[in-house]
């Protein structure tokens, strides 16, 4: 339940089948009054951001086995990474982060549906500038459409339309980062199936701002298999990270408009990462006001955190939901 509405007999009759009823989506203050019924205190009785007593995920591995799509962001508002989730039948749900490594009930934001069977890729970034992040999907078809302010928000079915050309099936992964950005993160990295790179800068609503390509086509980079992008250097600019089709995992940082920048080596080849490694996404989950979180979804559904990773190696690990 995301709203609620009322009206005559409920907003409407068996004969009124027609009518639409209106609902604003609950925000955060109607979150925090139904996570304290469900802990059974008084309301306000939590300080902001305690951590969780269980840090899991819901579900085990057999149901997380579906999570198709991650994207990590500030959705509602704290400062602090929530999980989105993409499932296989178009269900999409937020689960908002407690800034310790734990998370918070779930929120639905879509039930499950086919139009969202189609995303082919997702990111989280403050296109719009407003401290709360948007949704950007890039759907099979080739279509890219921003979803503004989540959580707030909801997912919306008529979000600003980026794109609608077949240039843009071809964008098999985007990112988004502070790679030129000063304060919020607007810009947006693109592997295409060709191999080339792309940095776009100044994003927002309507526009993709500025094209830079970092990569010509390079069938090496078509290896990329998946892309994220994070503070794992520590500093205010992020760097990117690819885990490669061999299992190797490489930051480089200091990436710019100009160039991909050095590269650290986090892991060599592995069976593992390479075969096992399906979902990626980094966010900022603990207290070190850090985007180098980086989240890992399993081939059996087991989901993995690693907390506060550096440029070098894996931070500390901490299973989300075991298989």
């Amino acid at each position: 339940m995301i709203g609620n509405t009322g009206g005559y007999n409920g907003g409407g009759t068996d004969s009124e089948v027609d009518w639409i009823t209106y609902a604003p989506v609950y925000g955060k203050d109607a979150q925090d009054l139904y996570d304290d019924a469900v802990a059974g205190r008084q309301p306000g009785a939590r300080p902001p951001y305690q951590a969780s007593t269980d840090p899991h995920l819901p579900g085990g591995g057999e149901l997380w086995k579906h999570a198709r799509l991650l994207a990590s962001g500030d959705f509602s508002q704290t400062g602090h990474s929530d999980l989105l989730v993409i499932w296989t039948d178009g269900e999409t749900t937020l689960y908002p982060g407690d800034a310790q490594g734990g998370f918070k009930p779930e929120r639905q934001l879509l039930p499950k549906n086919d139009l969202w069977k189609n995303t082919g890729s997702i990111t989280g970034g403050d296109f719009t500038g407003s401290n709360q992040f948007d949704l950007m999907v890039r759907w099979n078809d080739g279509e890219v459409t921003l979803y503004p302010d989540v959580s707030s928000n909801g997912l919306k079915h008529d979000g600003t339309q980026m794109a609608k050309n077949s240039t843009w099936k071809d964008a098999t992964q985007i990112s988004a980062g502070r790679y030129n950005a000063d304060t919020y993160v607007t810009d947006l990295m693109v592997r295409w199936t060709d191999g080339e790179l792309t940095l776009y800068t100044n994003v927002s609503s309507g526009t993709f701002g500025q094209e830079h390509k970092l990569r010509n086509p390079d069938p090496v980079w078509k290896d990329a298999t998946l892309l994220t992008s994070g503070q794992f250097s520590g500093h205010h600019k992020w760097d990117l990270m690819i885990r490669w089709v061999d299992g190797e995992v490489d930051t480089y940082v200091g990436t710019t408009t100009t160039a991909l920048g050095t590269e650290h080596r986090i892991l060599d080849k592995n069976h593992l990462w390479a075969d096992n490694a399906n979902v990626i996404s980094t966010g900022n989950y603990t207290p070190n006001d850090l985007t180098d979180d980086l989240l890992i979804r399993w081939s059996d559904g087991e989901t993995t955190m690693y907390k506060d990773s550096p440029a070098d190696h894996l931070g500390t690990e901490q299973t989300l939901v075991t298989r």
